[in-house]
């Protein structure tokens, strides 16, 4: 009876598993056209922030090139 009961719960973690993983395949397309709909879609305090960064970076990079 043990190898049974063994058998039936090895076949229910299978299912589970299964499921899981036809879940996750099914919501990764949905969360990778989220991400590109909210990249399309940036609040204009978002580009503000990047232009900043670009500049700091840039400035960063001049000041190491010239050694300061």
């Amino acid at each position: 009876m043990r190898s049974k009961k063994g058998t039936e719960k090895k076949t229910k973690a299978e299912k589970q598993s299964g499921e899981m993983q036809a879940q996750t395949e099914h919501s990764l397309p949905l969360t990778a056209s989220a991400i590109q709909a909210n990249n399309d879609e940036q609040p204009s305090w978002v580009s503000a922030l990047q232009t900043s960064l670009d500049a700091m970076q840039a400035k960063l990079e001049n000041a190491q090139q010239h050694g300061c």
